[in-house]
């Protein structure tokens, strides 16, 4: 495996993934993230209940797949100087890092056994703009419960009709109600509940933009 790509590219990549992992779990494949070098680079992270991954582009030479230490990965990348970093696998389960004058050693793990993260291609699915998703999650995750005797209760509910997004949140105490205006869609009762988690995960990585955001649910 070997690839070139921006410092800033890759470190906000390793921080996006890195979310969804448990540094504190037992398995060692799952302290790690997953790279995986093709057409382009895909980093995953997961502890089985939530996954993530960042994709994007880059220089590659040579594909490949493995697993490193999230920690020390991030640490290592943190500390680079700006510029190209190149990322190489030269020996048995060794990977080198070279950013400018700068060096690194470390070691890897196969990617076997790492869980398959499902991407769910079909179900009832809507958009909306990244920042109108941020805010609604902004304005009602807050009265999230952390009582885990009502698990209902530690996600927020989301209910699509038509074109309005209504989002609900409750801990017995307090409601938070929000809601936004989306693109029409085919739905006029479609609810589910998301966990506060992963809701607040994504609130770190959601940008103030237009970006468009696919939701897909499925049993």
């Amino acid at each position: 495996m070997k690839f070139v790509c921006e410092k800033n590219i890759l470190q906000d990549s390793i921080s996006i993934v890195s979310k969804a992992i448990n540094n504190a779990c037992a398995v060692d494949i799952l302290k790690g993230i997953k790279i995986d070098v093709k057409d382009q680079i895909k980093m995953s992270g997961s502890d089985l209940d939530l996954s993530i991954e960042s994709v994007f582009d880059a220089d590659i030479s040579e594909e490949g797949s493995l697993i490193v230490d999230a920690r020390i990965f991030a640490d290592i990348v943190r500390k680079l100087p700006d510029g190209p970093v190149e990322i190489e696998t030269y020996s048995k389960n060794e990977l080198k890092i070279n950013c400018l004058n700068t060096k690194f050693n470390i070691l890897y793990l196969s990617s076997e056994g790492y869980p398959e993260i499902k991407k769910l291609e079909t179900g009832d699915s809507f958009k909306l703009y990244s920042t109108d998703l941020k805010n609604v999650i902004k304005n009602t995750i807050f009265a999230i419960s952390n009582n885990e005797s009502r698990p209902i209760l530690t996600g927020s509910k989301f209910e699509i009709t038509n074109s309005n997004l209504k989002v609900i949140s409750i801990d017995g105490y307090r409601l938070a109600l929000r809601n936004q205006v989306i693109p029409e869609t085919e739905y006029e009762d479609l609810s589910f509940v998301v966990p506060g988690r992963a809701l607040n995960e994504m609130l770190k990585i959601l940008k103030d933009d237009a970006t468009i955001v696919e939701i897909t649910i499925r049993e």
